[in-house]
């Protein structure tokens, strides 16, 4: 796996949403942007509807027995690192988790001294949280550390590692933020920026004044290397905004379409908010694009590639988890942080779970943000499209380098 593709996981959900409005005229050539960039065209996502059995209670682990909760059910399962196991059950009843406390701890579980319970191997931490769930109901977590001769080894392989097969001519990659955790972004930035002067529902009301809502921000960004050349995609649906900047050879084309709100206004046209234009790499593009997207994104160095070996030293677990109603494995681990440049703060390592159907990526989590993705050999040739599209205005020789 390369590290760049680590890098588009954990780094760019940070991407600036500033974008400047650049310049485009009128040939009869393929759209330059995705006709659905909030999805995912083609994807195949798990069928299995529960984390089974054999997929839990392993290594002689002692599975619950419910009798009170008729709708338990595992929400995830963790191998660790040290050969531990972490489950976590919903809709377990009070009765059910104190009888199961009481098994496995015999001598520590509530009521222990009045029951009858089996000696079983390893060790237990059994935690309960009802919440705000009424009636006794809430989820349990199972911290289970086998006796050192049922320690589970690391994997012998990874999933990971096939990510960007063939990475070294053609890579695509994409990824859509939900638009439930792009809105809570904004919200905890306007209140961070509010500096204590603003409560959420405050801040809710203003975006709400601005068009902004849980319901229109979703967010994707789509990236390629194909041999030498880069292109990237962002799109916003909060702003309506969307950008494809393509570096092909020495020349850089960006094609956009902004919202109504960032109109940009000429000699040709009164009011232009879909533009298109090229210029030379070395005339200003690298200051004026790299800066905001980190355009060249370190694909091409073929001995920056994570082996087996380095997945081993980060590997922090395994397992199987819940997204949307389907299990999915998952491989999850800690990345060491970049040598910060000189003047920059040290940043903290970064902990990636990659979620898979089968062998191929579908999701991945880093620092709370789920993000739908997908790693290809394939790529779309609209983002390398060196034509001003129809419909938009061509500035190719108008803006100030």
């Amino acid at each position: 796996m390369k590290k760049s593709v680590k890098k588009c996981l954990v780094g760019l959900v940070a991407v600036p949403m500033a974008v400047m409005l650049v310049g485009c005229g009128k040939t009869e050539v393929k759209a330059p942007f995705d006709s659905n960039p909030y999805a995912i065209s083609g994807r195949t996502y798990s069928n299995q509807t529960e984390i089974t059995s054999t997929d839990v209670y392993t290594n002689n682990m002692a599975a619950p027995v419910f009798t009170t909760s008729t709708d338990a059910s595992v929400a995830s399962v963790a191998n660790t690192k040290g050969g531990g196991k972490t489950v976590v059950i919903n809709n377990v009843t009070e009765a059910d988790y104190t009888s199961y406390e009481a098994r496995v701890n015999p001598e520590e579980g509530e009521g222990a001294s009045f029951q009858t319970a089996e000696v079983l191997p390893g060790e237990y931490v059994v935690t309960f949280d009802d919440g705000e769930v009424v009636d006794g109901v809430g989820t349990m977590t199972i911290d289970y550390t086998p006796e050192e001769a049922d320690r589970v080894a690391a994997p012998s392989s990874f999933k990971t590692l096939n990510l960007a097969a063939g990475a070294q001519q053609n890579l695509y990659f994409k990824y859509i933020v939900d638009s439930s955790t792009m809105y809570n972004m904004m919200v905890e930035m306007t209140l961070l920026m509010g500096g204590g002067q603003l409560d959420r529902e405050m801040v809710v009301e203003m975006l709400a004044t601005e068009g902004i809502t849980e319901d229109n921000c979703a967010m994707s960004l789509e990236m390629a290397k194909r041999g030498e050349d880069y292109a990237m995609g962002m799109y916003l649906d909060m702003y309506d905004m969307q950008i494809i900047a393509s570096k092909v050879g020495n020349t850089l084309y960006v094609t956009e379409k902004g919202p109504a709100s960032m109109l940009l206004e000429d000699d040709e046209s009164d009011k232009i908010a879909k533009v298109w234009y090229k210029q030379t790499y070395e005339a200003g593009a690298t200051d004026d694009m790299t800066g905001q997207f980190d355009f060249n994104l370190g694909f091409v160095e073929d001995e920056d590639t994570y082996t087996l070996d380095d997945l081993l030293s980060m590997y922090a677990s395994t397992g199987y988890e819940m997204i949307d109603g389907k299990s999915y494995y998952y491989e999850e681990f800690t990345f060491p942080a970049e040598e910060p440049l000189p003047g920059e703060d040290p940043e903290e390592p970064s902990v990636v779970r990659y979620y898979f159907n089968g062998d191929d990526l579908v999701f991945a989590e880093s620092d709370g943000m789920m993000m739908e993705i997908i790693i290809s050999n394939t790529i779309p040739a609209r983002l390398f499209e060196t034509k001003c599209p129809t419909g938009y205005i061509n500035y190719t020789g108008k803006v100030e380098e």
